[in-house]
């Protein structure tokens, strides 16, 4: 599975690092969504984790790509920690699941574990 991980927060991406080593699965990371939608231009992505906001491009944009431009879109996961304030924005993408920042490391560990056996 090809994922793809978007915050420019470098320690919240050094945690997906560490959860997603912990299972045995590399994923590859962007600090911005410009980064995240040419990674995705370059290499399909079946698994998308991504932060609302961010510079030079955002969470929103990078979901508006999502939509327009990708088919079959990935599995799409929002950690962020402003959903509530945004959710409105929301509702024409499709959205597996949001994950509130701060984040459970054991939480999100278990949910990917079963998550992944679910969808190898």
């Amino acid at each position: 599975m090809n994922i793809l991980v978007v915050d420019d927060e470098l320690q919240i991406l050094s945690v997906w690092n560490g959860l997603f080593r912990a299972l045995g699965v590399p994923i590859r990371t962007a600090v911005n969504g410009e980064l995240a939608i040419e990674a995705m231009r370059q290499e399909p992505v079946d698994l998308l984790i991504t932060d609302l906001r961010m510079p030079v491009a955002d969470g929103f944009q990078v979901l508006q790509y999502i939509h327009s431009e990708v088919v079959p879109a990935p599995v799409t996961f929002v950690c962020s920690g402003f959903f509530d304030a945004e959710a409105n924005a929301f509702e024409r993408f499709t959205i597996e699941r949001v994950i509130p920042k701060p984040f459970g490391f054991a939480s999100e560990l278990k949910y990917f574990r079963e998550f992944l056996a679910q969808h190898p």
